[in-house]
């Protein structure tokens, strides 16, 4: 058993998420690393962070494990706040750079759903795909007393080899009926 170290882009703590028709805020709790993945010598790991115009991005980090180089980048939509990222291997082979990159979504103009992305790179190249959305949320979240909510950290992807065929599986938060 080992630990490492390194730096990488300079983030800081993610605001609560935002969320449509409702006074209620998201507990996005810190900015820790919620998620990582192994592949290639390249540990893939992700957070939410606060963006520049203070929306809650989705941080994704790739530290190499022989030279502990980070890359990393902040996916940011304005309006829209990003939590709880997960990662797992998506190529057709075991050397592919392809990583599907699930995670939860809400904004002042949306409720709370679950969406994904495709993101292929190495090093400080990251190239996503569009969303594809898994779950619309369908109403706010509004659970506990207090006016923050918990919602989504449990949300988690993985593969399932089998065969040629990629499949992964995942898990989310969204809201109906008030809750998740």
């Amino acid at each position: 058993l080992f630990s490492l170290q390194s730096e990488g882009l300079p983030t800081s703590l993610a605001p609560d998420g935002r969320q449509k028709g409702a006074n209620d805020r998201l507990n996005t709790f810190d900015s820790r690393i919620w998620s990582a993945m192994y592949l290639n010598g390249v540990v893939h790991m992700g957070s939410h962070v606060n963006t520049e115009n203070g929306d809650v991005g989705l941080f994704y980090g790739r530290m190499d494990i022989n030279s502990l180089n980070v890359d990393a980048e902040v996916l940011h939509t304005p309006g829209i706040d990003y939590g709880f990222p997960s990662f797992a291997s998506f190529g057709q082979n075991p050397e592919s750079d392809t990583v599907l990159v699930n995670y939860i979504y809400t904004g002042p103009n949306e409720f709370p759903g679950q969406q994904q992305r495709i993101c292929t790179g190495r090093g400080s190249q990251f190239d996503w795909s569009l969303p594809s959305t898994l779950k619309t949320g369908i109403t706010s979240i509004n659970v506990l007393q207090e006016n923050r909510e918990r919602w989504g950290d449990y949300t988690t992807a993985v593969r399932r080899y089998t065969g040629n065929r990629i499949e992964t599986w995942v898990t989310g938060c969204f809201g109906e009926g008030g809750s998740y």
